[in-house]
């Protein structure tokens, strides 16, 4: 809602679009950006539709690539074989990584188990783990922001599940949303950048970010730079 009205507000004054970081709030404004004939690049908008006009561009990869790579690692590289979902059914960003994840698991030969969604702004995930926990699933796959995965683990962990979790690169930043780090030990989140990685141009990069914002940067901030 808010994204088509940012745009509007600054549109006659620019040639180029930046934006936007989210794929829902991108996918909002892509048509306007078309056209307006603007030339927009998102940094972070991974779902399909974000690159849907030809004047429209994205960095990084897509959700359906996340979803497939993370199915992959599931089932042929860390031995599961039957999975389980929690997914916003109302974001597509969420929605279109849990499509290609369950469409490759079972092209792998695997079984999903369940498939649990929940609406925009849930913050009670008890009843999807209910259901989970109620299944043989090895493990969990939540394609959603770092804000909704630290609450999920940290519920899971109440319930007494120690089941692995896995999420795509909308995870960046979980750290800081559980008190307790040890609900998120041994997760695995796939994402575009790692500010530990000791190559000269990404340490550079963090050192510069931390004198200037004194924070860590994260993907999204990797992304846009």
């Amino acid at each position: 809602e808010k994204s088509p009205n940012a745009y509007n507000a600054i549109a006659d004054k620019a040639d180029v679009i930046m934006g936007a970081v989210t794929s829902d709030a991108c996918i909002a404004i892509c048509d306007l950006t078309n056209e307006d004939n603007k030339l927009q690049i998102t940094p972070s908008g991974s779902a399909a539709d974000c690159t849907k006009n030809p004047n429209n561009f994205r960095l990084c990869f897509t959700d359906p690539l996340q979803g497939q790579t993370m199915a992959k690692l599931a089932v042929n590289e860390l031995g599961y074989k039957k999975v389980a979902v929690i997914f916003n059914n109302s974001d597509p960003y969420s929605s279109g990584m849990k499509d290609a994840f369950v469409a490759q698991i079972k092209e792998l030969g695997g079984e999903v188990v369940a498939e649990e969604g929940f609406n925009a702004n849930d913050v009670d995930f008890n009843s999807q783990l209910t259901k989970i926990k109620g299944t043989d699933a090895q493990c969990i796959f939540v394609p959603t922001y770092y804000k909704e995965a630290g609450l999920i683990t940290t519920q899971a962990a109440a319930k007494g599940m120690k089941l692995p979790f896995s999420g795509g690169d909308g995870w960046d930043g979980v750290i800081e949303q559980v008190q307790d780090k040890a609900v998120i030990e041994g997760a695995i989140f796939l994402s575009p950048f790692l500010s530990t990685n000791p190559d000269e141009k990404i340490q550079n990069f963090v050192k510069a970010y931390e004198a200037a914002y004194n924070a860590t940067p994260d993907q999204f901030a990797a992304d846009g730079y």
